[in-house]
């Protein structure tokens, strides 16, 4: 994500908001993944705390997109509920 931004050509219109929608599905993806097959939590957290600072950030814009938010506020209940499960097994 940060080349797409660096590199900064003339993007078509909401292809960088779809390129971090599907960056967050892919963190949850492997943060999902590593805790089903790891039981890895620390990892888990940091997805979590990632996918706080970006809907911190996006609440900061003059004009955030909800989509981002909404889809990384999902993926930290899907993270939070797969860690519950892993620390009640």
């Amino acid at each position: 994500m940060a080349l797409l931004v660096y590199f900064n050509q003339n993007w078509p219109a909401n292809f960088l908001n779809i390129a971090a929608i599907i960056g967050i599905l892919l963190a949850l993806a492997i943060a999902v993944k590593i805790l089903v097959e790891y039981k890895n939590i620390a990892f888990a957290l940091v997805i979590i705390w990632a996918l706080i600072g970006i809907i911190g950030a996006h609440l900061s814009y003059q004009s955030p997109v909800m989509a981002i938010i909404i889809t990384a506020a999902i993926s930290i209940l899907i993270i939070s509920i797969k860690i519950i499960k892993v620390l009640s097994s």
